[in-house]
C-alpha cells in the first residue's frame, strides 16, 4: 500500500484540477499546509465552517479539500473572537491542512457544471468557445420543453425543495432546448450563453436587474441557488480522489454542510 503525505495529495489534485486556470480574483490552492504529514483520511466539503472544522477534528482527518477558500482577501489578524480566526486556530492546533479548489474546479471537466448537466440528463455537454467557466448541453426531446415545466424538472433533479427554492425569469411558455450551466453565481454570463445558442441559463444568486435584462432580451434564467447548484462538490471531489488514491486513503464527505438560508413558505 502506498503512503501519501499532504503534499502528495495536493499534487494529485493539481493534476486533475490545475490551479493555473482559476480566475484572477480567486484564491484556489493551499490555505493551510502541513506538507509532510502522512494522510490517512481526507474530508471534502463545500465550505469550511466551524462545524466542519470540528467534524474534521473529531474524524481524525489530516486534510480538508473544500470548494470555497478559507482565506479570501487580506487576513489582518487571527483572533478567537472572530469565527474565521477560530476556524484557522482549530485547524492549525490539530495540524489539519486545507486545500481549496474553487473556480479551478468550476472549469474542471469533472466539476460541478458537468455534475449538474449529467443530473439533468443533458446531451452533447461541452464548454462554449466564449467562456470556459460554463457548460452547455441540449435538453432531450422527451424532457419538458416549456420554461415553467423545465424549471420544475430542474428543481426535482437537483432536489432543491426545502433548501433552495427554484425560481425563473422569462416567459413561462418559452420553449427551451439548449441550456447553459454556471453553478454558484454566474448570471453575468447570460449574454455570452445566449450568443452561444442557449435558451436558458441555470445558475444561482440571480439579481433583480439581471433577471429583468434577461426577460427583455427574450432569454431565460433559472435560479436554483448558490448552495443548490454547488452542494455537489464534496461528492464530486471525493470521486476524483478515490479514483486516484484507491484504497490507500479513506475519503469522507462532510455531514455538516448546511444551507445558511431557511425558506419561508
Amino acid at each position: 500500500m502506498i503512503d501519501y503525505n499532504v503534499s502528495d495529495v495536493i499534487e494529485i489534485i493539481r493534476r486533475e484540477v490545475p490551479e493555473a486556470v482559476q480566475e484572477e480574483w480567486d484564491n484556489s490552492g493551499i490555505q493551510i499546509l502541513f506538507g509532510n504529514s502522512k494522510v490517512n483520511k481526507i474530508l471534502t466539503c463545500l465550505d469550511v465552517t466551524e462545524a466542519v472544522a470540528r467534524e474534521a477534528v473529531d474524524a481524525g482527518v489530516q486534510l480538508i479539500v473544500s470548494h470555497h477558500p478559507v482565506l479570501f482577501g487580506g487576513v489582518k489578524s487571527i483572533e478567537d473572537r472572530d469565527f474565521k480566526g477560530r476556524i484557522i486556530q482549530t485547524l492549525i492546533k490539530n495540524e489539519i491542512s486545507v486545500y481549496s479548489a474553487h473556480t479551478s474546479f468550476d472549469k474542471a471537466e469533472k466539476g460541478n457544471n458537468r455534475v449538474v448537466a449529467e443530473l439533468l440528463q443533458l446531451t452533447d455537454i461541452h464548454c462554449p468557445e466564449s467562456t470556459d467557466i460554463c457548460m452547455v448541453g441540449n435538453i432531450p426531446v422527451d424532457m419538458p420543453a416549456r420554461l415553467a415545466d423545465f424549471a420544475e424538472y430542474v428543481s426535482q433533479k437537483l432536489e432543491t425543495k426545502g433548501e433552495d427554492s427554484v425560481r425563473f425569469a422569462g416567459n413561462p411558455d418559452k420553449l427551451v432546448r439548449t441550456a447553459g450551466i454556471c453553478t454558484g453565481s454566474g448570471s453575468e454570463f447570460a449574454g455570452l450563453l445566449k450568443e452561444a445558442g442557449c435558451h436558458v441559463l441555470i445558475t444561482g444568486d440571480v439579481r433583480y436587474h439581471e433577471a429583468l435584462d434577461a426577460v427583455s432580451e427574450d432569454f431565460a434564467i433559472i435560479d436554483a441557488g448558490h448552495f443548490g447548484t454547488e452542494r455537489f462538490f464534496p461528492g464530486a471531489m471525493m470521486r476524483i480522489l478515490r479514483e486516484q488514491l484507491r484504497d490507500c486513503v479513506e475519503i469522507i464527505s462532510s455531514q455538516k454542510e448546511k444551507n445558511p438560508f431557511t425558506q419561508v413558505y
